[in-house]
């Protein structure tokens, strides 16, 4: 069985310390980088409020540091050269920013000279409270469910306007490329629709204002489309991708419920469409039990819904 998990104790986990950052930088997005700063801000600078209510700057150059982290996504090693390239700054700022994260033990250097990720971000990863959390109380659930399906599960959940994968397991090669850490849409993907039925009415606004990208001639790409979906999710209780996101492929998806009567993640099973559609109640029903198994493992996890952040 292939493994991918964001700090997940149980069994072996993906060596590639790259997916397991993410988790890290989604405080990128916390600071208003990736959306051009807070309103009424320069692009590239966010404010925040102290304990005394007054507006702070944050600093511009923590901002440019999660820049050139966030590059290591896509990038197992990078150079000055080429962190400057990406980034559209001089080569001597990247390179300072480079070596003042290799001093802070965030990056280190390999032997052609060029820049990597440190294990000190694995062991940050493995620290977010909620990912941590709902690993422990959804992996042996969904390796139950991929050994009876024989199928891929994954597990996500919502950051802004996207999702992030916290698990992936598998038994044979699948034509997915998702892994642990990455990031998908929400409007073209069974997780995705689970995740924006029970967000909050102004997240899907704010996705129609960015736009429904169109993955395949299955995508939604008009509110209509979108709202009647996802109040029929709301209803059904569960999401389909019929090939929405990528052709051959189509998966069935179902929320999962903390303690406080919050949707915290979302879990689907895929697979390639002349295995799925004969099995479809069948792997229905194993989804439910699945999910209501990683329900009872929250409710009686010490942590109890305490360790969930607002979605």
């Amino acid at each position: 069985m292939t493994i991918q998990t964001l700090g997940s104790r149980h069994g072996a986990c993906s060596t590639n310390v790259r997916p397991l950052y993410a988790v890290v930088s989604l405080c990128e997005d916390r600071l208003g980088a990736r959306c051009g700063g807070a309103p009424g801000v320069p692009s590239g600078e966010a404010v925040s409020r102290n304990g005394s209510g007054m507006s702070t700057p944050a600093s511009s150059t923590v901002l440019k540091a999660f820049h050139v982290l966030d590059l290591f996504r896509s990038q197992s090693a990078l150079g000055a050269a080429e962190c400057a390239r990406l980034l559209g700054m001089p080569r001597a700022s990247a390179y300072r920013i480079l070596i003042s994260l290799v001093e802070a033990g965030a990056l280190e250097t390999t032997p052609s000279g060029q820049y990597r990720l440190t294990l000190k971000m694995f062991e940050l990863g493995l620290r977010v409270p909620r990912q941590r959390w709902l690993v422990d109380a959804a992996y042996i659930p969904m390796e139950v469910l991929v050994t009876r399906t024989a199928l891929a599960a994954h597990l996500a959940v919502r950051d802004g306007l996207e999702l992030v994968y916290v698990v992936k397991l598998r038994h044979a090669p699948d034509r997915t490329r998702a892994q642990a850490g990455d990031r998908n849409c929400l409007h073209a993907t069974a997780l995705g629709k689970v995740l924006l039925a029970h967000a909050p009415y102004e997240t899907a606004e704010q996705l129609l204002e960015r736009g429904l990208w169109r993955f395949t001639p299955h995508t939604l790409t008009t509110r209509q489309q979108l709202m009647e979906q996802l109040e029929q999710i709301r209803e059904e209780g569960c999401a389909y991708d019929r090939e929405e996101r990528t052709i051959g492929l189509v998966s069935t998806a179902v929320p999962i419920w903390d303690p406080l009567g919050r949707v915290v993640a979302s879990l689907s099973v895929l697979g390639p469409v002349e295995r799925y559609r004969a099995r479809l109640e069948q792997l229905a029903r194993e989804l439910d039990e699945t999910r209501d198994q990683i329900e009872r493992n929250l409710r009686s996890s010490r942590h109890g819904g305490a360790a969930t952040t607002d979605m």
